[in-house]
């Protein structure tokens, strides 16, 4: 039973500011590729901030507006200076909370947003999450970001907003972190355990991100795609990756009828990325899935992640899939020396 079920709270005073930073304007994998290869190497990151969303979905009783700052400068490219465009957006929607999800590459953009959100009005509490916030979250001591939360934290967001609409301490949030004189400080307590694919599964709303639908596309497709995870964390513990560090080593499969009821909601988009680590570690888990979207009669185009093994000693399962829509595999490739993967633990 998710918290969500309990009264909502209609505070109409209770703003909430969701942005998604501009991507970096560097891209090494682009500028260093060879030139055969360029052709096929995205230029920039694609599909809509399903974090956010998250986020969204678990503040939807409350005045909430995710604003996609990477898709505005896709639509609109003579959109101002970030300074400027934040300031704009502070002005129209006078938050009370402005939310961040931040990864490292965008990292100073956040601590810009964080920065223009204080001169405008220091009683803003600004918070920042998402993946530079789980594995360094000590980064932003000193800095604008009144609080720091790591993990899969829809739930404590909305601890966060609960006691910032009552008058009540954020410090009696527990799993958070707080800028203050002394630094980052951890608050007392552990916050309670959270199936985010499972028992506590929020489903986001896409309708936060129809303005920028059109900048959603991959390639050379004419049509958008989004995101969607049919699994957090992963069972290998490969030394490059920070995704099985993030969930502690740990594994969580959603169930085949929650991913049917998502997919069936998004008649906008007729692509999906399957936004996991590794789309299949359970074989028959994927082969019910796709089993059940033919018996639907879905017709999407699906793009997911695969281990090289898998698709080499499995290849009726990629066959299975492509029936069902699968018409796009992405493999990484470490190295080309067994002695190599193996030091990689892969």
């Amino acid at each position: 039973m998710t918290i969500f079920a309990l009264r909502s709270y209609t505070n109409p005073a209770m703003k909430i500011l969701l942005l998604n930073p501009p991507r970096s304007p560097e891209n090494n994998i682009l500028r260093f590729a060879p030139e055969n290869a360029k052709p096929f190497i995205h230029r920039k990151l694609i599909g809509p901030p399903l974090g956010l969303l998250t986020i969204a979905a678990a503040v939807k009783d409350f005045e909430v507006t995710v604003f996609d700052l990477k898709g505005e400068y896709d639509l609109v490219p003579e959109t101002p200076p970030l300074n400027i465009f934040v300031l704009r957006l502070l002005e129209k929607y006078n938050p009370d909370i402005v939310g961040v999800t931040v990864i490292t590459s965008e990292f100073d953009y956040a601590l810009e947003i964080f920065q223009v959100t204080k001169q405008f009005n220091p009683s803003i509490l600004t918070v920042a999450g998402g993946l530079h916030a789980t594995l360094c979250p000590h980064d932003f001591a000193g800095t604008k970001a009144d609080v720091v939360i790591p993990g899969q934290c829809p739930h404590i967001f909305r601890e966060v907003v609960v006691a910032r609409e009552k008058g009540i301490k954020i410090e009696t949030v527990a799993g958070i972190y707080l800028n203050g004189k002394g630094g980052l400080e951890k608050t007392n307590g552990n916050s309670r355990p959270w199936d985010a694919a499972n028992a506590d599964y929020l489903m986001p709303n896409r309708r936060h991100l129809d303005r920028w639908i059109s900048t959603y596309k991959v390639g050379n497709s004419p049509f958008p795609s989004t995101y969607v995870f049919t699994s957090l964390g992963c069972p290998y513990k490969c030394t490059f990756c920070s995704i099985w560090t993030q969930f502690k080593g740990k594994y969580y499969q959603r169930s085949v009828e929650s991913l049917i009821a998502e997919v069936k909601s998004m008649d906008e988009y007729p692509v999906v990325r399957f936004a996991d680590a590794n789309s299949i570690v359970d074989h028959e888990f994927m082969k019910l899935l796709f089993d059940r979207i033919m018996e639907e009669g879905i017709k999407k185009t699906f793009v997911m992640d695969i281990r090289a093994d898998v698709a080499a000693k499995h290849p009726e399962i990629i066959e299975k899939l492509a029936l069902g829509g699968l018409k796009v595999v992405i493999c990484g490739f470490e190295s080309f020396r067994d002695e190599e993967l193996k030091r990689y633990h892969k």
